[in-house]
């Protein structure tokens, strides 16, 4: 119920009414010229702006309970971000400091690498590619089915580059350190015996194969078998060295190899540090912006309920005025009375008696301990759209 409700003509509370009553209590000389109280009809607006601003005023509080929760529970957020902000740029810079001696300590690792593990397992696909060819061809001639070929063939194709990079990580241990008899040194030995072994007997198989006269037909040339044999003999022993020697230098000492551990640890813990800063840094943007949206609603609801009041307040105060004149045009001698030296008061209730809204969270019940900050976590000074502005600034 507002006061605008009363602007209709036949209401005892329009405009029109309010001269009409003010002629007539005026024809009658009511208020009296030394009276000290104001007319009924007065006292009649007055309670009706009292009463209107009293409900606008409890509309107020129980649309609060509802905004103050809002812009308290974002107030809380944004100063559990900010801790967490300030805990992840702390851990960062203890990362760091951990980051820079391993990355010195990297670069003057450097020289001592001399095959990089990228060039490395892309030779060693390079030869496992090269391989396969190679060996499709022997298991074909035992009639195999194409499936099986492929199979035995990858096998193969693997087995010498596998070979060679155990072989290389083998001797770069220095396997024979204890002697002959210990196990790194016989596993040495048996990396070294078997592909040399699997090499001479798919050699012998295409010898055979191609010593057959259906081949050399269908090559159209005549080819030694024996030499055939060597050239086979030479790419896969070629093979095997390459990865053994690739191997040996792709795996480093022991200093060199906890040099390059270290600093890809460092390098993970680092990157994982910037992402927990830079996740840190979009919730408090979030939270912050929610806050600012909490306020913003909050001030803005706050100032129509204001303005509303002032409305029902001047429009009380109108319809006085409108009395009052229309009183004085029907006394007879025109005289003003003294009590009309004042105006009925219309009263704001609180929190509308205010130009400023407490924001202080502290007060609401189970907003304490949310809003208690870690040491050294701070606010950004967005948090608090008008901070060091007056008393209306957001108080935590």
């Amino acid at each position: 119920m507002i006061a605008y409700r009363y602007f209709w003509p036949w209401s005892p509370y329009s405009r029109h009414q309010s001269r009409k009553r003010g002629r007539r209590d005026g024809k009658k000389g009511v208020p009296a010229k030394d009276g000290d109280q104001f007319p009924p009809y007065e006292m009649q607006v007055k309670n009706l702006g009292d009463e209107n601003i009293g409900t606008i005023a409890r509309h107020w509080e129980h649309q609060d309970r509802r905004l103050k929760a809002d812009y308290c529970n974002a107030h809380s957020r944004v100063a559990a971000v900010a801790a967490e902000h300030h805990d992840a740029a702390r851990a960062l810079d203890a990362i760091q400091k951990k980051y820079d001696p391993a990355r010195a300590e990297m670069d003057d690792c450097r020289g001592l690498i001399r095959v990089h593990p990228v060039f490395y397992w892309t030779l060693v696909l390079i030869l496992v590619a090269g391989e396969f060819p190679l060996n499709a061809v022997v298991f074909k001639i035992f009639g195999e089915a194409t499936l099986a070929t492929y199979v035995f063939s990858t096998v193969i194709a693997l087995g010498l580059p596998v070979c060679g990079h155990f072989l290389g990580l083998s001797l770069r241990k220095n396997s024979f350190a204890r002697g002959l008899r210990s196990i790194d040194a016989i596993l040495t030995l048996v990396l070294i015996f078997t592909p040399l072994l699997v090499i001479t007997a798919i050699a012998y198989v295409r010898e055979k194969y191609f010593e057959a006269p259906e081949v050399q037909s269908l090559a159209g040339v005549r080819m030694d078998p024996t030499m055939v044999t060597f050239v086979f003999i030479g790419i896969n022993l070629m093979a095997f060295v390459l990865a053994t020697v690739a191997s040996y230098h792709a795996h480093h000492p022991e200093d060199v190899q906890k040099c390059i551990d270290n600093f890809r640890v460092r390098s993970k813990e680092l990157l994982a540090a910037q992402r927990r800063l830079e996740k840190a840094r979009c919730n408090q943007e979030k939270a912050e912006k929610w806050l600012n949206q909490a306020w913003t609603e909050r001030e803005h609801a706050f100032r129509e309920s204001k303005d509303e009041a002032l409305q029902v307040k001047d429009f009380a105060q109108g319809l006085i005025d409108e009395y009052r004149d229309a009183n004085l045009g029907g006394r007879s001698d025109g005289t003003l009375p003294g009590i009309w030296k004042l105006h009925p008061e219309i009263k704001f209730r609180p929190p509308l008696d205010s130009d400023n809204l407490d924001w202080n969270c502290a007060e609401m019940p189970g907003e304490e301990k949310q809003l208690e900050r870690e040491p050294g976590a701070e606010l950004d000074a967005s948090a608090n759209p008008k901070e060091g502005a007056a008393d209306s600034t957001p108080k935590a």
